[in-house]
């Protein structure tokens, strides 16, 4: 081979290792943006998710335990709901409002966006009064040495003071605190077993609540049913007397909050059932009808029974079994009141602090 084709030769061996270069280098360019955008692409779904779907930042709890709020640990719905939270609440005049001076500790002021259910706990500070634990949560903002409070506290004696607002978050049930209602009882010693007013206190709360914000019995829970912990005390011993605790709750189901929630928890394509008279005038906003619509549900009413004319119809087979005996209306008779407690009679109606279905009136 000439001087002058092995000068050709190099010159050519040359040009294509340039060219192999030139390819590597533009691979490892389009590698490089590749991963760029990916990266962006991830920290522009992070801020999304932080601005749209975040819950409530972390909070320490009264044992020292930090319960973090992961988004990404709840399911997310199908499609967007509004919360489960009433526009205006008007608190009964038998709860005395004592609200919470907005602070790190003990009322932090974040906004709970909706109400799933309520939490029941017991103080676990044997022969202490609503007021003293208010103080506690109030002093909180001073001493700094946990973060705690409850939106209602229960004395010994049945009175019923509100610590926070119903549409800010208590730091009291954990990672229930973004969606529940806190109520902390009082008790006399360390069985944890409450008073009957304060028995009667809580059943009249609750009762309140769950019709306030159409919750079930599934809804109602102890601090134990959350995390564990053996709060309220008594009622994890005694698992009888809390199905009794609930067993006598008065859950009125047929209100705009309940038929939306009925509507958020039916899968697509479903049958949503309406059921007995309303108990208040009942709407659907744009995001509960929207939902309707994008799911394709069907929306169904049932009468309770029917008044025909006709021989068969339910009026007269029900008049049909009481004249034959077969039905004994006395057992079914919950409470006889005369006619100076009609006062009595109604605020039983109103505040639903006892179970009933039907009211007869005497004269």
């Amino acid at each position: 081979m000439t001087v002058r084709e092995r000068q050709a030769s190099v010159r050519a061996r040359r040009k294509k290792r340039s060219r192999r270069l030139m390819i590597a280098y533009a691979l490892r360019g389009a590698i490089f943006l590749l991963l760029a955008l990916m990266i962006i692409l991830m920290v522009c779904g992070v801020l999304y998710i932080r601005e749209h779907l975040a819950s409530a930042p972390d909070s320490e709890l009264p044992d020292g335990n930090m319960e973090p709020d992961d988004p990404a640990l709840s399911e997310l719905p199908i499609v967007p709901i509004e919360p489960a939270i009433p526009g205006e609440i008007t608190i009964p005049d038998w709860i005395v409002q004592n609200i919470l001076p907005v602070n790190e500790y003990s009322r932090p002021g974040i906004a709970l966006s909706e109400v799933n259910g309520v939490i029941v706990h017991y103080t676990g500070n044997p022969g202490t009064t609503a007021e003293q634990n208010r103080s506690y949560y109030k002093n909180l903002a001073e001493t700094k040495e946990a973060y705690a409070s409850s939106h209602f506290v229960i004395g010994m004696d049945g009175k019923i003071i509100q610590c926070v607002p119903l549409d800010e978050i208590a730091y009291c049930s954990n990672q229930r605190n973004d969606d529940t209602i806190s109520i902390e009882c009082c008790h006399s010693d360390d069985t944890g077993q409450f008073s009957q007013d304060t028995l009667d206190a809580l059943v009249q709360l609750l009762n309140w609540l769950i019709k306030t914000y159409g919750l079930g019995r599934d809804d109602i829970l102890r601090h134990y049913d959350v995390i564990g912990k053996e709060c309220p005390y008594y009622f994890v011993k005694h698992p009888d007397a809390w199905e009794g605790l609930l067993n006598g709750l008065t859950y009125d189901l047929t209100t705009t909050a309940s038929a939306g929630l009925a509507i958020r928890h039916t899968a697509a394509g479903g049958m949503v059932a309406l059921v007995r008279n309303p108990a208040s005038d009942m709407t659907f906003d744009k995001p509960t009808y929207w939902m309707l619509l994008r799911n394709q549900l069907t929306v169904k009413g049932s009468w309770n029974s029917s008044f025909t004319h006709k021989a068969d119809d339910d009026w007269r087979y029900c008049r049909d079994l009481l004249a034959r005996g077969r039905i004994r209306p006395e057992t079914l008779i919950s409470h006889r009141l005369s006619f100076d407690r009609l006062g009595e009679g109604t605020r039983i109606m109103r505040d639903k602090r006892e179970g009933y279905t039907k009211i007869m009136a005497i004269f």
